[in-house]
């Protein structure tokens, strides 16, 4: 009798508390934010880090975080980075600014990244 009281008590407390008391407030959407998706190969991937890690540490202040650098299972030289921009503004600050071209050719990019930018929408 008493674990039908427990099980029908947490069945009450679930249901009766709202979804959003249980979401972490960083994952719901914030207007203007985007997640920007940078896919590169490369000639080297050391080469391309010790590149990619100094020019980070120049646009610092940019408030861009990195989230994420991967390399693809069959092809390593395939790079690729997300990363959060606080806005669309921000992403095309950085990629028509002189320093991120020549940024990308003394990295050892072949060619432009392919870059796709994302903005986070509720489950429904």
């Amino acid at each position: 009798m008493r674990s039908r009281f427990l099980i029908l008590a947490s069945m009450v407390v679930i249901t009766t508390v709202p979804w959003e008391s249980h979401t972490d407030v960083s994952d719901r959407p914030t207007p203007g934010k985007i997640t920007v998706i940078f896919t590169q190969q490369v000639r080297d991937y050391p080469t391309w880090r010790r590149t990619f890690d100094q020019y980070t540490k120049k646009i610092k202040t940019w408030r861009i975080k990195v989230t994420g650098i991967y390399r693809d299972a069959k092809n390593p030289a395939l790079v690729t980075v997300i990363a959060r921009f606080e806005n669309q503004a921000l992403l095309d600050r950085l990629t028509s600014h002189p320093h991120y071209l020549s940024a990308l050719e003394e990295a050892g990019v072949k060619g432009m990244p392919e870059i796709k930018v994302l903005r986070q929408t509720l489950l429904q």
